[in-house]
């Protein structure tokens, strides 16, 4: 079967490598692990006090600014973005029409499930836990479905098998 859009299957290893690479510098971060002085680097700065919230013309034409910032952050989120959209993307050593079928109901299965709980934090959570929420929130959709379709897929497989 012909399929749009997803990726041989070989992707699926880069992506768990990204994905494993992404969550470990994400723990140590959490944990208290310094980020490391070669990722400091000048940066272009869009969103700004200049460019959000100023009162006059004048701070506004400024627009654009430079800061230093360290990237490990940033370096964190798009391995691990990139890794569980590999995933996601990589197509099954068997991909038919059952396949599809399961992806299908398993994206809108963690698009529900990511929905409800963007939701319910937004009600529950405040104030710099609510960003690091949303953070999260960038990548769960994805993971969601990464989980939820390869349980179903086991569980075919292995229930198929039995009989």
């Amino acid at each position: 079967m012909k399929t749009k859009f997803l990726l041989p299957p070989t992707f699926k290893y880069v992506g768990w490598l990204f994905f494993t690479l992404g969550l470990a510098m994400g723990i140590a971060f959490v944990a208290g692990w310094d980020e490391p002085q070669f990722l400091q680097a000048i940066v272009p700065d869009i969103f700004n006090q200049n460019t959000l919230g100023s009162s006059t013309p004048a701070e506004q034409a400024k627009g654009l600014k430079w800061i230093e910032n360290n990237l490990s952050d940033e370096l964190t989120l798009s391995f691990i973005l990139v890794g569980v959209m590999l995933l996601m993307l990589a197509r099954e050593k068997q991909e038919d029409e059952l396949i599809m079928r399961l992806r299908l109901e398993s994206i809108l299965w963690a698009a529900i499930v990511n929905a409800l709980l963007v939701f319910a934090s937004t009600w529950l959570v405040y104030d710099m836990a609510y960003f690091m929420v949303m953070e999260i929130a960038m990548f769960l959709f994805y993971l969601l479905f990464v989980i939820r379709f390869n349980w179903v897929l086991w569980r075919f497989n292995h229930l198929s098998h039995e009989e």
